[in-house]
């Protein structure tokens, strides 16, 4: 029995490389962990550019609000020049297809009876995300 054994160990000691039955189970094995490897990579890289979108509309919406902002504090300008140029006022990206729309509604607090404008700048960046949207509160100086 010993013997047998040692005459079995032998054989793959001897053997000096794959057999076709094991060079098909290698084939297969690897066939089959790649699959879902390749399918999680490519999800990934989707998942990153959508990621990356969603960052250049927020940069976006951010540059057009300050945008406004700028010509609210500008002293050419100001409160009125803003409700008067802005109010539904919508800009493009230039390198990206996204529009961004203004909406100012003007309010007057009742028990102060101060004026103020509320500036809502919005951007969807595309399919499968809900609209970014930036408010801001200017106040009538005047």
């Amino acid at each position: 029995m010993l013997r047998k054994i040692k005459n079995f160990s032998n054989r793959f000691k001897n053997q000096k490389g794959f057999n076709l039955i094991e060079l098909i189970v290698i084939i297969v094995v690897m066939g089959i962990v790649t699959v879902p490897l390749t399918q999680l990579i490519t999800t990934n890289q989707k998942a990153v550019g959508d990621i990356s979108l969603y960052i250049q509309g927020e940069f976006f919406t951010q540059s057009v609000m300050e945008e406004i902002i700028a010509d609210y504090k500008s002293n050419a300008r100001g409160y009125d020049w803003v409700i008067n140029n802005w109010s539904g006022a919508s800009r493009s990206h230039p390198d990206l297809s996204m529009n961004a729309q203004v909406n100012i509604s003007q309010v007057v607090d009742a028990d102060t009876g101060i004026h103020y404008a509320v500036v809502v700048v919005s951007v969807k960046p595309g399919s499968g995300f809900s609209r970014i949207e930036l408010t801001s509160h200017l106040v009538d100086d005047e």
